[in-house]
């Protein structure tokens, strides 16, 4: 579902730019209710591909539907291991209508930063399909909303982190805390500006049809 190589560019050109590739981080799975899985509107079990590279592709089973848990495992395992366990929640929790999904958060807890999750806010097209952001690009944005009081939680000194999911080196430097729906709401009324709405990444089922 995620791509492992088009992550590594995307962090190396960060690097090159003179930044770390600094997730924005969550205490805890971020977003707002579990979505039930498995869901008529986003098919998850099967392989997922992306369409910018499609050498990148991933199996996701569920692992935990009361809890809305994937399990995700590259379709070419280099790296041994468990499969990536990722928690799907509604960005905000739905006030009607719990089965409508809009906008979704995927969360990873870090490899190396136990108690801490790496995320990515997410919208599904259509059942087999997912439009994908990750904060990092933007993550001075939402430091500058924690300082403001805008969002709760901490700026750290930076520490190291890994995302298992795609194998790569993190700092974290922003940890977001105790989020309710308004404070989520906020984040998805500021998409444009805390996230590189440019830089969105599709991906989709490929089998089974």
């Amino acid at each position: 579902m995620l791509p492992v190589r088009v992550f590594a560019i995307l962090c190396a050109a960060w690097l090159l730019a003179g930044a770390s590739c600094r997730p924005v981080y969550s205490d805890r799975p971020m977003g707002g209710a579990p979505v039930a899985l498995p869901n008529a509107q986003l098919a998850t079990d099967g392989l997922w591909c992306s369409r910018q590279d499609k050498s990148q592709c991933w199996t996701v089973s569920v692992a935990d539907a009361g809890n809305g848990i994937l399990a995700l495992a590259p379709l070419r395992e280099a790296r041994g291991g468990e499969p990536v366990r990722i928690h799907v929640r509604h960005a905000v929790t739905p006030k009607a209508k719990p089965d409508e999904l809009g906008f979704l958060i995927l969360s990873e807890e870090d490899a190396a930063l136990k108690g801490s999750y790496l995320w990515a806010l997410a919208a599904p097209v259509d059942s087999a399909l997912l439009l994908v952001w990750f904060p990092f690009p933007q993550t001075a944005a939402f430091a500058e909303m924690v300082k403001r009081g805008e969002l709760p939680g901490r700026l750290v000194a930076p520490v190291a982190g890994r995302s298992a999911l795609f194998g790569e080196k993190t700092e974290q430097t922003v940890i977001l805390e105790n989020l309710i729906d308004e404070h989520l709401q906020l984040i998805v009324d500021r998409r444009g500006q805390l996230f590189d709405l440019s830089m969105t990444f599709v991906y989709e089922r490929v089998w089974p049809r």
